[in-house]
């Protein structure tokens, strides 16, 4: 039977829709209401203005429910991590922050979406120092109005002190592996690309940057067959004393249990 593969968490966009027709409703309700009264003859401008209420009370409603929905999903994660002896923080101070980021500001750089300590949401680390490792989510906002796009990762790190972790990738030169639709593609610089004799169908769909020495003893068939059943939006980073998985969006504690599950796989297949 396989295993279930990790997905986005619910972004509740049936919700977000409802609620915005909501509120459009009752901007046009209350302004018909008015004008049926007969309050808007020489009072359009404040009609108008007060006709937005019940829009503007959607929005901070669907606002203030999606923001306890993501608690609800935060909250979720920590049941699942804490257990397992990470120490979690659902909203890590700005010390946390900037003394955790350093370690992981060249990988985020090397996957394009480094931003600073900010946008880190939550932090859990496994501090035994046999069992060291890190997961964490990172999100940021680009643009405003209809170009405005949040950018979020889950990433799952293994540092070179970790029991599972490959001996061949502590000193190999690093490699980043990206599974993205054609659309995301097209902001990379093709030239960067590695481009392996061997490899042809598994670089239909992933991207391969970095070292090319380092992906020929990494990407074995066992390897690119288990990379293969990952979803599009799957980063991988191997070499210099890491390995680090992430995916490209934000997951509740099911999928985050399966993201982990599989990238061990992935990681326990290297060689």
């Amino acid at each position: 039977m396989a295993k279930q593969l990790y997905r986005p968490a619910n972004q509740h966009t049936l919700l977000w829709i409802f609620i915005g027709l909501c509120g459009v409703a009752g901007l046009l309700l209350t302004l018909f209401s008015l004008d049926a009264l007969g309050l808007t003859d020489g009072f359009e401008i404040g009609s108008f203005l007060l006709s937005t209420i019940p829009f503007i009370a959607a929005i901070a409603f669907g606002v203030w429910l999606l923001r306890r929905f993501n608690r609800t999903r935060v909250s979720g994660i920590s049941a699942l991590l804490e257990p397992q002896g990470f120490l979690f923080s659902s909203q890590p101070t700005e010390k946390t922050k900037t003394t955790f980021y350093p370690s992981m500001a060249g990988i985020l750089a090397s996957w394009q979406m480094d931003r600073g300590s900010d946008p880190l949401q939550w932090i859990a680390m496994m501090e035994q120092a046999e069992n060291r490792m890190a997961i964490f989510e990172y999100m940021y906002s680009t643009g405003s109005g209809k170009t405005y796009q949040e950018h979020a990762l889950t990433v799952v790190a293994w540092p070179a002190s970790h029991p599972m972790f490959p001996v061949t990738l502590t000193e190999l030169p690093a490699i980043q592996l990206m599974k993205l639709p054609w659309w995301s593609r097209r902001v990379w610089n093709k030239e960067v690309f590695l481009k392996i004799s061997g490899l042809e169908s598994f670089q239909k769909e992933w991207m391969v940057i970095g070292h090319d020495e380092t992906a020929r003893r990494i990407l074995t068939p066992t390897v690119t067959e288990m990379l293969s059943q990952s979803p599009r939006g799957t980063f991988w980073y191997f070499g210099q004393g890491w390995a680090c998985a992430a995916a490209r969006f934000t997951v509740d504690a099911t999928n985050l249990r399966c993201l982990v599950d599989h990238s061990r796989s992935v990681l326990q297949r290297v060689r």
